[in-house]
């Protein structure tokens, strides 16, 4: 179970960060033992300045997946498993309109009670089938179809317990999303008490504090004023949030990049990269996690490309920097 994804894990072990915590770091090699082979793009996402714990985040457009954990759970699943295995069946059914979102995603949060047999993931569902390539033509509005695929998927990921208290929320930031606005991922922490809903919003530059108000974010707008001004200077076009929601929209905010906006920002060197002096010296290892490498997998030739996402996430006053190692193999041209 999972050799492949594993596999994959040891290949891009000598080009991770030197700082990574190494006990943090054993434990998601553990858990990419346990994630199905249908898996083929992984992030590891660690804190620069707010704790060891390293997360794993996975994702798939294979629709088998779903069977591939209910041969590997068993019968003595977890509940929240038994429940997550439901959603993966449903999404592979081709039968309701959650089943049209074109990939799961996976978050195997470090602060979960962590279970070496059985490590339970938080659920997203991607709702744009054309997403990745905001990177390169830009904003563009939510269709009809996408909006109602997110508000399905919200509805169905979230416990029923917390339904009533989240969807009104949710309904509150749909309707407040400007022409170009959009809520291209779906996810819910289940694993986090309380459960939260966690929409993934993109939004042009100028709309940002405007949407803000209109949803009731109760942050400090000159905090992040501030924020944007540094962290998110060259971002201009398209400006990334990660909200959370409970029974209402919470202080904490993330303000994400990924190293494929290049449109935006040079991500060759990180100068963009605004830290502050103590975390300064984690460019460096940052920028040399980037690239590509040839290796054998299962007996085949792939290269495995590493990636870097970050983000900021303001909490009050105080601000969180995280980054995202991206990698994923892929067949190569067949001239090469």
């Amino acid at each position: 179970m999972g050799q492949l994804v594993s596999e994959t894990f040891e290949r891009i072990r000598s080009y991770l960060p030197v700082s990574l915590n190494e006990h943090a770091l054993e434990r998601c090699f553990r858990i990419a033992e346990c994630i199905p082979d249908e898996a083929s793009s992984h992030y590891l996402e660690f804190r620069l300045n707010s704790g060891p714990e390293i997360d794993v985040l996975t994702s798939t457009r294979e629709r088998s997946i779903a069977t591939s954990f209910e041969r590997q759970l068993g019968p003595k699943r977890s509940p929240r498993w038994a429940e997550n295995v439901a959603i993966l069946r449903e999404w592979a059914s081709g039968e309701t309109l959650l089943s049209s979102a074109p990939a799961m995603y996976f978050e195997y949060d470090a602060g979960d009670g962590f279970v070496e047999e059985q490590p339970e993931a938080n659920l997203s569902l991607c709702v744009e089938r054309e997403y990745q390539s905001r990177n390169w033509l830009g904003l563009r509005p939510a269709g009809p179809r996408e909006i109602a695929l997110g508000r399905a998927a919200f509805e169905r990921l979230l416990p029923p317990s917390q339904r009533e208290a989240c969807l009104p929320v949710l309904d509150r930031l749909y309707a407040a999303l400007p022409p170009l606005g959009a809520i291209p991922h779906a996810p819910v922490m289940g694993a986090r008490r309380p459960v939260t809903a966690k929409p993934y919003v993109i939004l042009p530059g100028e709309c940002v504090f405007d949407f803000l108000e209109k949803i009731g974010w109760p942050g400090s707008m000159d905090a992040l004023g501030e924020l944007l001004e540094t962290y998110y200077t060259p971002f201009q076009q398209s400006i990334y949030l990660d909200l959370t929601v409970t029974d209402r929209v919470e202080e904490r905010l993330g303000i994400a990049t990924s190293q494929f906006q290049r449109n935006e920002a040079d991500f060759s060197t990180l100068d963009w990269w605004k830290l502050p002096k103590e975390l300064d010296h984690l460019k460096g290892e940052l920028r040399d996690w980037v690239g590509c490498s040839e290796h054998r997998l299962a007996g085949e030739r792939v290269w495995i490309w590493r990636w870097l996402d970050t983000k900021a996430v303001l909490n009050g006053t105080k601000v969180e920097y995280k980054a995202y190692l991206g990698f994923s193999p892929k067949r190569p041209p067949p001239f090469y």
